[in-house]
């Protein structure tokens, strides 16, 4: 689907009556065709449509700032992917700003902008800071955001402080450091904490931390699913979270795959899931399902 295929799809849109979910991923849509439909559902008042999916599509800044102001002033979407569209430094903004006042959007994706204005993590701030105005997204996703200790700072801050709606957040892929694990673990810890499903892979936690993330899983009750996977987490730091989850009662999922398994961490896991899982948490046993592959071929051997 190229800009004219787009064009006539936004005439078809008009005389729409049931379309809830409008999916155009991965084709090659650009700013003309993008605008098109933007229009289109500004016209209509966003019609039954609750769902954009625009993700891998070259529609690119201009676009973007156009689906923004749409965004801040006529509230029509509860689900926008713009994953992979590349969005710039400049764009990302314009849409952090128009979450201030926006009041329907639930899901927001935007993986993956442009590397080449990832840089200095202003997108990042400026989305944290939306989130102090915003109470309505419930999920976000900020993969490969080039998101370091600063970003991880402030993003954290804002969820923590001011914001009481975000219960998923996707942050893997990113270059979040041990440090920056520390404001994430900091967040987790607080009683005011709402995330319950968290995505930390492919970042460069390390063992430190991972010993910052299992003391405040310790404290944390809100937590479900925890994804720390591929985290640059070697023996000391698995052995810490197995102690952490043996006491936890609301994890459900742990996801540990690619990281280094010694032989500390092998037996501390295979004892703590040899014990009876029983839903709920109850006392003796923990409420956990790890999926057995997802770490073994990591191991050292006993």
């Amino acid at each position: 689907i190229d800009d004219k295929i787009a064009q006539e799809i936004s005439a078809l849109l008009v005389r729409s009556f049931s379309l809830e979910d409008l999916n155009l991923r991965g084709n090659s849509i650009g700013r003309l065709g993008c605008n098109s439909i933007i229009q289109t559902l500004n016209q209509m008042g966003g019609g039954n449509i609750d769902m954009l999916v625009l993700a891998d599509n070259p529609i690119g800044d201009d676009a973007i700032i156009f689906l923004a102001s749409l965004l801040a002033t006529d509230p029509v979407l509860e689900t926008l992917d713009l994953s992979n569209v590349e969005a710039g430094t400049v764009a990302l903004v314009h849409l952090a700003n128009a979450l201030q006042t926006n009041t329907k959007l639930r899901v927001l994706n935007i993986d993956r902008p442009r590397k080449a204005d990832q840089n200095d993590e202003e997108t990042t701030i400026h989305l944290a800071k939306a989130l102090r105005c915003n109470n309505k997204i419930r999920e976000l996703s900020l993969a490969k955001h080039r998101m370091r200790t600063h970003g991880t700072m402030w993003l954290m801050e804002y969820i923590t402080t001011w914001n009481n709606s975000v219960t998923t957040l996707n942050l893997s892929a990113n270059q979040i450091p041990a440090d920056g694990a520390v404001h994430i673990a900091k967040a987790l810890a607080d009683s005011s904490c709402k995330l319950q499903t968290l995505n930390l892979a492919s970042n460069r936690l390390t063992d430190e931390g991972a010993f910052a993330l299992a003391e405040a899983l310790k404290k944390n009750s809100s937590l479900t699913d925890l994804d720390l996977s591929f985290a640059s987490i070697e023996d000391e730091g698995l052995v810490a979270l197995c102690n952490a989850v043996a006491g936890n009662v609301t994890l459900d999922t742990l996801k540990l795959a690619g990281n280094k398994f010694g032989s500390r961490a092998k037996k501390a896991w295979q004892s703590l899931l040899g014990w009876p899982v029983k839903e709920g948490g109850a006392s003796g046993s923990v409420n956990l399902d790890i999926e057995t592959l997802d770490f073994i071929p990591f191991m050292a051997p006993l």
